[in-house]
């Protein structure tokens, strides 16, 4: 059965927290994107009289140093049978958003993976994953773009 979109919001919050909380562990400084929400309930954004790109879930910093993180969480891995490799995937639009919000202010985005098929947390540099069109035929691949689960780096537990 498919999920409401409050019941996806819901599920998506929960990888947030606890990737959060991985920060918090290391003494990281924490700005929560959605706490910021405008009047429209959409997601927030960074804007001007040029731009308006939607921004990464999370705002981190510590000593000096700052990047933004994007929180996902998926129950599994699929197999892009194409491709034959197992992936993720964000929406296209909020791909390319993403990396002009890094463009616009020169701090990286990471893109954080809760699993709970593999019960961990993977993790990468945006702009340094290769990407694989959606090859789905609906959207002429243009809906989502998918990454190599391979190409990811897993949090180890410190505990």
């Amino acid at each position: 059965m498919e999920m409401s979109f409050d019941e996806k919001l819901e599920f998506g919050k929960i990888a947030e927290k606890e990737i959060e909380s991985y920060f918090m562990n290391k003494d990281y400084n924490i700005i929560r994107s959605y706490d910021y929400v405008g009047d429209d309930n959409k997601s927030p954004k960074m804007f001007s009289k040029k731009i308006n790109f939607v921004l990464p879930d999370l705002d981190i910093s510590k000593n000096g140093k700052r990047f933004w993180v994007e929180c996902k969480h998926y129950t599994h891995t699929p197999l892009n049978r194409k491709y034959n490799i197992y992936v993720h995937g964000i929406k296209k639009r909020h791909y390319n958003h993403y990396l002009n919000v890094q463009n616009e202010t020169g701090n990286l985005i990471y893109l954080f993976i809760k699993e709970i098929e593999h019960n961990c947390i993977l993790y990468a540099q945006l702009d340094q994953l290769k990407t694989y069109d959606c090859q789905c035929g609906r959207c002429n691949n243009n809906c989502l773009i998918y990454f190599n689960r391979e190409d990811f780096k897993e949090i180890k537990n410190d505990n």
